[in-house]
């Protein structure tokens, strides 16, 4: 047990679904923060950990990390995926929900370790975590929610046919109603789930009004919070740092496999990569794709050219950061809240994204802090602009920067999450 602070105000728990580490991807880096706000404010965290099989991040560095971080660590092994969903039968499995079954069968642990402690207060990081949690009910429950259910899967599927003009095909047609039922269902889960929540916050601003009808009360956004790992120096001297020959485009880092991030790769690959080598062949840019996983085929052609450089995980992904011109995420569809964006941000960086990547964080403006794109030749021509006019990389830069701080700053936005969750 680690040592909290003199004056405890409360005991909470969070359930969450790997281990929280400020370098990870996505949520974990969400709830990293949280964490230590709460410590910051002598809050008594404990944390409840669903571990799943292939889930890397559980070295014992990492554990050690976490603990000497918070007052109590449970890590909670989730079992194998099995074939069907005892809590919700058939509709478990044409959910497609991940890892479901395995999750409802770590209820009665996660009630037990909850008892034990005896918290105030349960915060839940998304479905799995909030599925874990379905015995508790003797404790305020909050969820924290990122992605709608079966989300990714459905959204993805119906860019895809729209794109490809072939609604009106009977095994296009056949594929998305499937896709569609799977979403229907998913939202009558999220319903069955929210229903004993006390507060449910959402750090994705379009979703809010599903989530409002899946659940009786109010639902509160949030800005994303985000641990502030850059270099202060560095941001203040970033016009010395930027003067080179070469402009570096970072795109990532993420999780080559996830639905979002290879849509995104591949959209880029098709519809905007072509393009600025043709405008300034291979010798101006040094494309850089940071993340775990394989590329999509889309890229291939251009990784065995030379012309992108795959790199790989990197921990901690600071210096990537550090070292690019302009941050590039380019989902054509709206799913999630992209935390690299975020991270982006924070770096000063000079960010390009698809509009669509917008729409869950109304944070970025498009010409203030940030350039957005509707479609791939726009999206061509304002990387392009940039490319070419380091005085607005940097503009763009410090505006995300201030930006960052005013919105996704722990202090501010984890301050703003707590006080939702006391009002």
């Amino acid at each position: 047990m680690s040592e909290c602070g003199q004056k405890l105000r409360e005991k909470i728990t969070i359930v969450t679904h790997s281990l929280p580490l400020e370098n990870a991807n996505g949520g974990p880096m969400t709830v990293s923060a949280l964490i230590e706000h709460c410590r910051k404010n002598n809050y008594f965290v404990h944390i409840v950990v669903l571990r799943y099989v292939d889930d890397i991040a559980f070295e014992e560095v990492n554990i050690k990390e976490i603990r000497e971080k918070v007052c109590r660590l449970s890590v909670i092994d989730v079992p194998v995926r099995s074939s069907g969903c005892k809590q919700y039968g058939i509709l478990g499995n044409l959910v497609g929900l991940r890892d479901y079954d395995s999750v409802l069968r770590c209820d009665k642990l996660v009630l037990k370790e909850i008892q034990e402690y005896g918290p105030e207060v349960v915060i839940m990081y998304h479905w799995d975590s909030i599925a874990s949690c379905r015995l508790v009910k003797k404790y305020f429950k909050v969820a924290l929610l990122g992605d709608p259910l079966n989300a990714p899967s459905f959204r993805q599927a119906k860019y895809q046919i729209q794109e490809s003009n072939k609604l009106c095909q009977p095994k296009a047609l056949s594929k998305y109603f499937v896709y569609w039922i799977k979403n229907y269902r998913a939202g009558r889960v999220m319903g069955s789930l929210l229903r004993d929540c006390g507060k449910v916050i959402s750090f994705q601003y379009q979703e809010l009004r599903l989530y409002e009808k899946k659940y009786s009360g109010k639902i509160h956004y949030s800005p994303t919070p985000v641990n502030d790992s850059s270099d202060r120096d560095y941001w203040g001297s970033s016009e010395t740092l930027l003067d080179t020959e070469k402009v570096t485009l970072l795109l990532g880092p993420s999780n080559l496999n996830s639905t979002v991030t290879s849509a995104g790769l591949a959209y880029f690959a098709d519809n905007v990569l072509g393009g600025l080598l043709a405008y300034f062949g291979p010798n101006k840019m040094d494309i850089r794709i940071v993340g775990e996983g394989k590329l999509p085929v889309q890229l291939h052609y251009f990784l065995q050219s030379g012309w992108i450089k795959q790199i790989g995980r990197v921990d901690p992904p600071d210096q990537e950061f550090k070292n690019a011109d302009i941050q590039i995420s380019m989902t054509p569809f709206v799913l999630g809240n992209r935390v690299r964006l975020i991270t982006g941000m924070m770096h000063s960086k000079c960010i390009v994204a698809h509009s669509s990547e917008a729409a869950n964080i109304p944070e970025l403006l498009h010409g203030h802090n940030c350039m957005l794109g509707r479609d791939g030749a726009e999206l061509k021509r304002i990387i392009i602009f940039l490319i070419e006019n380091k005085k607005e990389r940097i503009r763009l830069g410090n505006n995300a920067r201030m930006c960052y701080e005013r919105y996704n700053f722990p202090p501010v936005a984890c301050r703003k999450i707590m006080e939702m969750i006391y009002e």
